[in-house]
């Protein structure tokens, strides 16, 4: 499959979800907003800024679990490679 261009990607979507191209690009900012809004919550966790309380609140505790998760593994994982190398 080719990549589309971004107008041609806009066009699909306008066209199959029956919507109007102002629409369709409101609902992409704010996709695109609450992405990064939550990645920018991730890295202030992950840097130590935000509370393990506050970031439950903003991103689930599911996903708490897994980035305290990831944290623990990336050392953990470092020191095995470093013994048996």
């Amino acid at each position: 499959m080719t990549e589309l261009t971004f107008a041609q990607t806009l066009n699909v979507l306008v066209r199959e979800r029956d919507k109007d191209e102002a629409t369709v690009l409101a609902q992409a900012v704010r996709t695109g907003v609450d992405v990064l809004y939550r990645q920018h919550v991730m890295d202030r966790f992950a840097a130590g800024t935000l509370s393990r309380a506050e970031a439950v609140v903003l991103l689930r505790p599911e996903r708490v679990e897994d980035l305290e998760y990831q944290g623990e593994a990336l050392p953990r994982d470092i020191a095995w490679g470093l013994r048996r190398g």
